[in-house]
């Protein structure tokens, strides 16, 4: 009986032993000095809802304002049918990430967030002749709960400035942009005591080129960002950085770099790349693109989600690539849009263990009506109003646009 005692004890004891050491494995190492980079990353698309809805798409198919989120060369695209010597664009959107998912595909589920993740864009851009202007820019806020009534709230800002030039007849369209970034991440005690934890502000350079030989109904793009990198900003004044509210402060904030290649084909009873002598280009078309996005590395890289729980996450150790492809469709001429699309979101992250979080793969769509026509200074517009979605595993992704029908 005694001997039984022993051994249902020794069991007892290894058993608690490997939960133990289960639990410890399941969790990452806490920070114990300064020598890591944040990886300021977001897989899943952001833009506009053509951009969204066509499966993340838009180096190829970028044009006016909404266009240089994805190619800076944008602003000098202008559409088919403008014939004036000054033109001018704009675009609003919306979109919120359903709370208590896995936003950043890094294996860890946001649950019991108090509020939604929304983000929007906007931006305008001025066309005179060749040349084009454009400013845009994605405000994006994220709320973690971390238990215990204790939240991590991000804010993050990124404008861009472009200036773009077509040549060759307007056949060729390339564009210099400039590229700005701020992060601010705070704590929120259960007291409700805030304390700012990370500020990240800086710049970088963007370039893009957009190819859409006359009389032919096909385009390609390319563009390039180099990485946004603050190493001092992030320090927060009054606030050691070994020790401010129990976390201890990255050296580094970084922004990578991107690259990007897009093609695309429209077919329609007109080709596409004319200029057509009208207000309005009203025709069925059905336009596909697909893009390949490449990612570069962030030494040292850590998640900030995990950082969020003062935990290191591994981040961008690898360059990585994400295909995507869409369609769209007027399938009212003058009226009605839709689109879909799908693209894969590469594993950015590594898990306790040390292996690659799998990648996983995006379903998008979208449509865009037209609601209202009116004149301006004796020239017609039309106003549109357009819906996007995205999903994927532990992912989902919704908004709205307000815009000019092009």
């Amino acid at each position: 009986m005694a001997c039984g005692g022993k051994i249902l004890s020794a069991s007892l004891a290894l058993a608690a032993l490997c939960a133990a050491s289960l639990a410890h494995a399941q969790e990452f190492p806490a920070p114990t000095d300064r020598n890591y980079t944040i990886d300021v990353y977001l897989g899943s698309a952001i833009g506009s809802p053509r951009i969204i809805g066509m499966g993340g798409t838009g180096t190829a198919t970028a044009e006016g304002s909404s266009g240089m989120l994805a190619n800076p060369a944008s602003p000098a695209v202008r559409a088919t049918t403008s014939n004036d010597t000054w033109d001018w664009d704009w675009h609003l959107d919306s979109q919120n990430a359903a709370p208590g998912l896995d936003e950043d595909n890094n294996g860890i589920k946001t649950e019991g967030g108090r509020s939604f993740n929304p983000s929007a864009t906007f931006g305008a851009a001025l066309q005179y002749r060749s040349w084009g202007l454009g400013f845009t820019g994605i405000g994006q806020r994220t709320e973690l709960a971390l238990g215990n009534d204790e939240f991590i709230d991000s804010e993050a800002l990124t404008t861009r400035l472009a200036l773009s030039h077509s040549l060759l007849s307007r056949q060729l369209v390339v564009g210099v942009g400039i590229k700005t970034v701020s992060l601010t991440v705070s704590n929120e005690a259960a007291n409700g005591d805030q304390q700012a934890l990370l500020e990240l502000a800086g710049t970088g350079i963007e370039s893009g080129v957009v190819w859409k030989p006359a009389s032919k109904s096909w385009r390609a793009g390319a563009a390039l960002s180099i990485p946004v990198i603050s190493d001092s900003s992030n320090t927060v004044e009054n606030c050691d950085p070994l020790d401010c509210a129990g976390y201890v402060l990255p050296a580094k904030i970084k922004v990578p770099w991107q690259a990007s290649l897009g093609f695309a084909s429209r077919q329609a009873p007109s080709a596409w790349n004319q200029k057509v002598h009208s207000h309005w280009r009203d025709e069925k078309a059905l336009l596909w693109a697909t893009d390949l996005v490449i990612t570069g590395t962030t030494h040292r890289g850590a998640g900030l989600e995990a950082f969020g729980q003062h935990m290191l996450q591994p981040s961008g150790r690898t360059v990585d690539l994400s295909v995507r492809a869409g369609v769209e469709y007027e399938w009212y001429p003058g009226r009605l849009r839709v689109r879909g699309g799908s693209y894969y979101e590469p594993g950015r992250f590594r898990d306790p263990e040390g292996q690659d979080i799998e990648g996983r793969l995006h379903m998008t769509l979208g449509f865009e009506w037209r609601f209202w026509s009116f004149h301006f200074w004796d020239d017609p517009y039309r106003l549109q109003l357009g819906f996007t979605a995205d999903a994927a595993s532990n992912f989902g992704n919704a908004g709205f646009s307000f815009g000019f029908w092009h």
